[in-house]
């Protein structure tokens, strides 16, 4: 069954191979993402990882003129924005009528920049970039109201135009990266070892300037279902995790559930996670943190 729509992660324009700083972030703002989207839409959506899988220009051209799709969404950073502009300029020739919006770092930071691309719209800052994406996908296919779509701003006549506020998601309704859907063989390679990364977590009080998880999830911490995060483990049985999260032991509550429930999970494996120094002072928690394997 083909899709009417697709992801892309262009390669880099400042390296000559895939960057395994960017590694996690293709589990959480490309896997995450699309699996949250086939559950809601109840369809297939495509993925085009070119910066993962270092696919050929004839070859990423021939996927979307057959494709045709309804509407196409890209993740921007830093390193891939000038090659992310230069294909949506070439998708836009091949299939005008195709819909195209820009999510990621570089609409958060710079959004007036997009003013003067091809694009039809970015993803606003401080929202669940998801539910953007859904509202602008629904719009491609006539089911939505261009003014109804939340936390999407659209680019007219070199104007930036906002809609709905954008909206953030019970960490419930959050996706978890289908490990056939992606190419984890690639993303292993990026990451040098068999690690599968997952959100356990959104939002940040601290909003420190340098940090963009206040901008991408706004200040308030959101968890997700500890069960629910061991049984995707128990599912995918990789040998390492990485458990994405501004702040892991900000909460120590869910934190101790969590490294309890790994502890007495039959199952074992390695973990890793981020954190600051200053929420380090449960000395029982960083104990059980060491027990339960964390790396």
């Amino acid at each position: 069954m083909s899709s009417n729509f697709l992801f892309i992660w262009a390669d880099s324009g400042l390296s000559t191979k895939s960057n395994h700083v960017n590694a996690p972030y293709h589990f959480v703002h490309v896997g995450e993402i699309i699996n949250y989207l086939e559950n809601e839409m109840n369809q297939e959506i495509d993925l085009l990882d070119i910066e993962a899988e270092a696919t050929e220009f004839q070859d990423i051209m021939k996927k979307i003129i057959k494709g045709n799709y309804k509407a196409i969404t890209f993740y921007v950073n830093t390193e891939n924005l000038e090659n992310t502009i230069k294909l949506q300029n070439y998708i836009k020739e091949v299939i005008p009528n195709c819909k195209t919006i820009a999510y990621g770092e570089m609409p958060i930071y710079l959004p007036k920049y997009f003013k003067k691309t091809n694009f039809n719209a970015i993803v606003s800052k401080k929202c669940d970039q998801e539910i953007a994406i859904l509202d602008f996908f629904k719009y491609s296919l006539g089911e939505l109201k261009e003014e109804e779509q939340r936390g999407v701003i659209l680019i007219k006549d070199r104007q930036l135009v906002k809609c709905k506020q954008g909206e953030f998601l019970e960490p419930t309704k959050w996706g978890f990266t289908d490990l056939k859907k992606v190419p984890i063989d690639k993303y292993f390679e990026m990451e040098k070892k068999e690690q599968v990364v997952l959100t356990v977590a959104r939002g940040c009080p601290f909003d420190c300037p340098y940090c963009n998880a206040v901008l991408y999830y706004g200040r308030k911490e959101r968890w997700r279902p500890v069960e629910s995060i061991i049984d995707y483990i128990n599912k995918t049985k990789c040998k390492y995790y990485k458990f994405f999260a501004p702040d892991f032991t900000l909460n120590e509550k869910k934190a101790m559930e969590l490294v309890d429930g790994l502890i007495k999970n039959e199952y074992k494996m390695k973990w890793s996670c981020t954190t600051r120094p200053d929420l380090l002072k449960n000395e029982e928690l960083i104990r059980k943190m060491a027990e339960s394997r964390m790396l």
